[in-house]
């Protein structure tokens, strides 16, 4: 079996060789800015440098990551997200989503869950609450592209 270096090992090995970072992130993989850098791991927050691999097409350790994950989870794939939660309500949608689709939601879904429909007609049902036992629906609201 062979063996592959984890994407933690390489992120910590660069960390430790402390050279200066002169690229994004904007707090320059410097932990000691702000006492909450140090708990999210600031200073192993890289971007796309030589000897990683690119996230938007993966061929490397990143895939290999996006891999094992899959497999942890039990999913065909496994897609690392950046730019916050809504790049990623962005992406699920635009990758599940077929025109004039139907989905269910809560009328106090985050904004960008609407955005995401617009570009594909989409139908939402919204319940009027936020509780999951709540079976009562809205009339449907058809998202209508711009």
């Amino acid at each position: 079996m062979q063996s592959y270096e984890s994407l933690y090992e390489k992120l910590t090995q660069y960390h430790a060789n402390g050279r200066l970072a002169m690229h994004m992130p904007g707090h320059k993989r410097n932990d000691t800015q702000a006492s909450y850098l140090k708990g999210l791991a600031a200073g192993l927050d890289i971007t796309e440098i030589d000897g990683f691999d690119n996230l938007h097409a993966p061929q490397g350790i990143l895939l290999r990551a996006q891999q094992l994950a899959a497999k942890l989870w039990g999913a065909e794939e496994s897609f690392f997200l950046i730019n916050g939660s809504t790049s990623g309500i962005l992406a699920a949608f635009y990758a599940t989503l077929q025109r004039g689709d139907e989905i269910l939601l809560s009328r106090g879904s985050h904004k960008s869950v609407y955005h995401a429909l617009k570009p594909h007609s989409s139908i939402a049902w919204q319940t009027d609450s936020s509780d999951p036992r709540d079976r009562k629906l809205s009339s449907p609201r058809r998202s209508v592209a711009s």
